[in-house]
């Protein structure tokens, strides 16, 4: 077993402890924001569970049927993580307008200390996966969940003491709000780092006419056009186009070839792409020129 599945592992194990911890002594409490931490730490036990399922998932090999193999498992998950932080937000707002109708008297030693263990367990938590969330965005959206839970009980120590000073009890509901808020926005910022992957969108940073004029300056190359390039996870980039050649450069097509990936790896960081050569413009009209300023188009 790797490391990074032994730190997955631990890591639900310790989430289903304190989510748990958390919700009886909301509920033993009174505090709607100590158990809106818990719903928020279940939904990470859950992220964390299925960031678990997918990085196995993703680790087989390609076959006939995936050809690409499993990696955008790990973008699936991503998703349904998404979709979780964005259901609890809903329902701690529903929870919440509740409570300012119905207030609560909530007890505040209890409160504290759940929240304390809480925010402790989530610290070590991010600990652990901190290191393989900068490799992936599927572990990226577990960490996220576990570094917003943090929060959250911090703000649940805060609403406590503020509490305990000034006896509004509102101030609880007040904090469920925020940390629901804060979901919300959290979902959709990661949102869109997931989309351009799903609609096959050319990755950020990378400009299609550059690539198409620096590939069309090898020697023997007139024209790249059928230019397409997209990110198959948040690693691999993946490249096709057309080059089109001189027909006395027919023999020196695997120089080309070659020197032309070796461009698209060294230069662009691009390592899988497929050139199909020909010695005159196909029938699709839709031309990235480089060469040709007139004809200049995407697709």
């Amino acid at each position: 077993m790797n490391h990074t599945i032994r730190r997955l592992n631990f890591s639900v194990g310790l989430n289903l402890i304190i989510t748990s911890a958390e919700f009886i002594g909301g509920v033993l409490s009174g505090s709607l924001s100590l158990v809106a931490d818990a719903l928020h730490n279940l939904s990470d036990s859950v992220s964390i569970l299925l960031s678990l399922i997918a990085y196995k998932v993703s680790l087989r090999p390609p076959d006939a049927a995936y050809t690409y193999g499993y990696r955008r498992a790990g973008i699936l998950a991503s998703i349904l993580n998404l979709s979780l932080l964005f259901g609890v937000s809903l329902f701690l707002f529903k929870e919440g307008l509740e409570r300012l109708l119905r207030p609560h008297i909530v007890k505040i030693d209890l409160m504290l200390i759940v929240a304390v263990i809480g925010l402790l367990a989530n610290i070590l938590t991010g600990i652990l996966l901190f290191k393989d969330a900068q490799k992936s965005i599927n572990i990226k959206s577990a960490f996220f969940h576990i570094m917003a839970d943090a929060l959250s009980s911090l703000g649940v120590i805060l609403a406590g003491v503020l509490i305990h000073f000034t006896h509004l009890y509102a101030i609880d509901t007040i904090f469920s709000f925020l940390i629901a808020g804060y979901l919300l926005y959290a979902s959709i910022g990661l949102s869109k780092e997931i989309w351009p992957i799903l609609m096959q969108r050319a990755p950020y940073g990378y400009n299609l006419e550059k690539i198409a004029r620096t590939l069309a300056q090898v020697d023997g190359v007139e024209n790249i056009h059928h230019l397409h390039l997209w990110a198959l996870d948040e690693h691999q980039r993946c490249l096709e186009c057309h080059v089109k050649i001189r027909e006395e450069d027919l023999p020196r097509l695997e120089e080309i070839k070659r020197i032309l990936k070796e461009l698209l790896a060294t230069q662009f960081g691009i390592h899988h792409s497929t050139l199909e050569f020909e010695t005159a413009l196909c029938s699709d009209r839709g031309v990235v020129g480089s060469h040709q300023e007139t004809n200049k188009h995407y697709h």
